[in-house]
């Protein structure tokens, strides 16, 4: 399958640093479809690590004879709406008392006991079920084992769903975007998010596959053309084109224009080429027929040529694309260990400023056949560049690495254009690259959202949101199969499953938080040498505090890192990047908790974890009218630190009820308790 991988280390040398865990930081990075690995997954929180986790004694009974004699409860949210389901929200305490005396909590296992409500009069309600009618109740808890054994009556109370209606959005960044973050992390030059931006393709032709024999025979610049400009499916008779489709998902934020330059031909075979090119098995190679193609075309084209493409001034060719006319090497068996070189890969490699005639640094290279190959001529497929261009935006990739399937899913479930190639980008990436403005919930509040399609809507709910897109919260969006996604979600692309085709909420975990990297060199840090971690005294881990990442979004800009030898270690400038990954291998910092968080990962509304189940997101995932949820009830299954709590340690007291959905909007109510 053709989906783009970074990879932290490709034309730089990535020692791994054995005292720490920690890998030094590349500067250089490449992106290509991802190999075949060991499977490495979290499990399944068990029912025997959820109670040692939470237990507040270590009173075993399986070692004693003693029988339950009691139970005892305590409600911690106390007042719940109209619309809220007891069931997918409540936050107990529930202690078991046996008859030795000793004392088991088993707040965290439902099967020990059943929830009774009643109401003022003695009527019964199922805690399955939605409230529907304020006021004043009282909860009882029953032992599973023993029907007659109740606990304390709990009074409870339902109050109407009338939270205020929150309507204004934040600006998450005001200061610094993903493209801005990882352009100052790798010393790279990455396409702008936002405003006209000039690109350049480069059509490499391999001798023993000339384009003219191809699938479009003698129109096959006009397939490249249409591929990467055309208007949406009025040109390619399929789907969109590169240019069409970012300029719908950026809401007419990102005009993208490519100029299609005459081809270039090396003379050479595709098994010459794979002599002094070529990416093997790890992903690390090189790639001269890139630079040799751009050399080319200045010198057919004159010094200056490349100024256009030097759309920030900064004397790179921002986001150089180049198609060759091979095949790729899912499709023909070159015979080489070195064969990843005929896919598809971004990548950077900073090869000097130059203002005058501006030089390489970040490209894409891939196939003619992904135009073609799963749609057929004269039909134009642009999943493949679409997905690649997003690396020249600066996102990573949100499948794992470490799942041994070609398609299988990872954390965020497949569905998303930085997944599976398919559908739209997601509302994390959105909001990271300044398309999207979210709602941030402060306080009690009804927010009505489109669907994200329409205009970028999405809500943004955490337990103290630093101000950017680079903190730990959850994501919600109004997910209905339309625009980008109406041609994933009406048929499966190439073993892929559908897009979400039916309307629900869409809720995404975000960990974007940032750590620090500052150059080391040998004897500096300890731990080896090049870009390390680094933490100072009011760290607890290598996670940046809110006020570190506060403080560096009023500054004018990101600070470059220093690699200074002049300047004293502790006085030199950091760089930051997001340390988590979609794959535990690919965290910027080995070992625990690091390589257990991931950066973006689906909640489902089914308690399906697509990790963890090895699944993929489906309309069963999203949240539909009635639906409630809260972490503390229903976040086990999705969340590593104990289960309960946020990856950062800190608890996320808030109730969500969807109050309605439809494929027009949705009505969402949120309650802190």
């Amino acid at each position: 399958m053709v989906r783009g991988q970074r990879l932290w280390g490709f034309l730089a040398l990535l020692a791994l640093c054995a005292c720490s865990g920690a890998a030094p930081l590349s500067l250089s990075s490449v992106s290509s479809s991802r190999s075949s690995s060991s499977r490495s997954i979290r499990s399944h929180p068990s029912s025997s690590s959820s109670s040692s986790s939470t237990s507040s004694s270590s009173y075993n009974p399986s070692l004693t004879s003693a029988t339950v004699v009691g139970i005892e409860a305590s409600d911690n949210i106390k007042t719940y709406s109209v619309g809220e389901c007891f069931d997918s929200v409540y936050d107990l305490n529930v202690t078991l008392r046996y008859s030795d005396g000793g004392k088991m909590d088993v707040s965290r296992r439902p099967f020990y006991f059943n929830a009774l409500i009643s109401d003022a009069k003695n009527n019964t309600y199922s805690s399955k079920t939605p409230f529907t009618t304020p006021g004043a109740y009282t909860l009882q808890l029953q032992y599973r084992g023993d029907l007659s054994l109740k606990s304390n009556l709990i009074p409870i109370s339902v109050v109407p769903a009338d939270a205020p209606v929150l309507t204004l959005r934040k600006d998450a960044t005001a200061n610094f975007t993903y493209e801005n973050l990882v352009s100052t992390t790798n010393n790279a030059d990455y396409l702008a998010p936002s405003g006209d931006i000039n690109c350049l393709v480069i059509p490499v032709n391999v001798k023993d596959f000339p384009f003219a024999e191809q699938s479009y025979k003698d129109d096959y610049r006009k397939a490249i053309d249409e591929a990467f400009n055309g208007q949406g499916k009025t040109d390619t008779s399929y789907w969109e084109s590169v240019s069409s489709f970012y300029e719908k998902s950026s809401y007419g934020k990102l005009k993208l224009h490519f100029d299609i330059a005459d081809v270039y031909d090396p003379d050479r075979t595709s098994q010459d080429l794979l002599k002094d090119n070529g990416i093997d098995l790890s992903f690390s190679g090189s790639l001269p027929i890139i630079n040799e193609a751009l050399t080319d075309y200045i010198n057919r084209n004159g010094s200056g040529c490349t100024q256009k493409y030097d759309n920030n001034h900064d004397g790179y060719v921002d986001g150089l694309w180049l198609i060759y006319s091979a095949p790729d090497c899912s499709v023909y068996d070159y015979g080489s260990k070195n064969a990843l070189f005929y896919w598809a890969v971004t990548g950077s490699t900073p090869s000097g400023a130059d203002p005058q005639t501006p030089k390489l640094c970040s490209f894409s290279w891939a196939s003619f056949d992904f135009l073609y190959k799963f749609v057929g001529a004269p039909k134009v497929d642009a999943h493949t560049l679409i997905h690649e261009t997003g690396h020249l935006l600066s996102l990573p990739d949100y499948y794992s690495y470490d799942l041994s399937s070609g398609i299988a899913s990872g954390p965020q479930g497949g569905l998303a254009m930085m997944d599976l190639n398919i559908g739209d980008h997601d509302a994390f990436s959105k909001v990271a690259l300044g398309w999207s403005d979210p709602y941030v919930v402060e306080d009690n509040c009804t927010i009505t959202i489109k669907p994200q399609e329409d205009n970028g809507d999405c809500i943004l709910l955490s337990d103290h949101w630093n101000g950017t897109a680079f903190d730990e919260y959850l994501l919600l969006d109004l997910q209905n199969g339309s625009g980008l996604s109406e041609l994933d979600a009406s048929s499966s692309y190439d073993r892929r499953p559908a897009y979400y085709s039916m309307p629900g909420i869409r809720m995404l975990h975000v960990d974007a938080r940032l750590g620090a990297f500052k150059y080391a060199f040998a004897g500096e840090n300890g731990n080896g040498t090049g870009y390390l971690p680094y933490q100072d005294s009011t760290q607890g881990d290598f996670y940046c505090t809110d006020e570190q990442v506060e403080a560096l979004a009023q500054l004018s800009a990101l600070p470059e890192a220093s690699n200074d030898p002049a300047v004293p270690y502790a006085e030199r400038s950091a760089t930051y990047s997001i340390i988590n990954a979609n794959s535990a291998t690919r965290s910027l910092i080995k070992g625990l908790p690091y390589s257990s968080y991931h950066e973006l990962s689906l909640i489902g509304a089914d308690n399906i974890n697509p990790e963890i189940d090895d699944t993929y997101g489906h309309n069963a995932s999203l949240f539909h009218a009635g639906d409630s949820w809260s972490l503390s009830r229903r976040g086990a299954y999705f969340f590593t630190n104990g289960g309960y709590k946020l990856n950062n340690g800190n608890r996320l007291n808030w109730v969500m009820n969807v109050l309605s959905c439809d494929s027009n909007s949705a009505t969402i109510q949120f309650r802190k308790y």
